[in-house]
């Protein structure tokens, strides 16, 4: 999300930007929880999102 800092994402993830960091890196996977929350939070459907018919400019 533009103009929005780590942390403040990871807070609205639910976990520490250490973790978001890691995410970001590629080094770990999104748990399912995160992942829910991570279309939420951009307005997609999780669903949509797990069979891939959104476009994948985000990942």
């Amino acid at each position: 999300m533009p103009g929005l800092r780590q942390r403040q994402l990871a807070e609205r993830f639910g976990v520490t930007p250490r973790y978001l960091a890691v995410l970001e890196r590629g080094e770990r996977s999104l748990t399912l929880d995160v992942f829910d929350e991570y279309t939420k939070i951009f307005g997609q459907d999780t669903r949509s999102r797990l069979r891939g018919e959104l476009c994948r400019e985000l990942w």
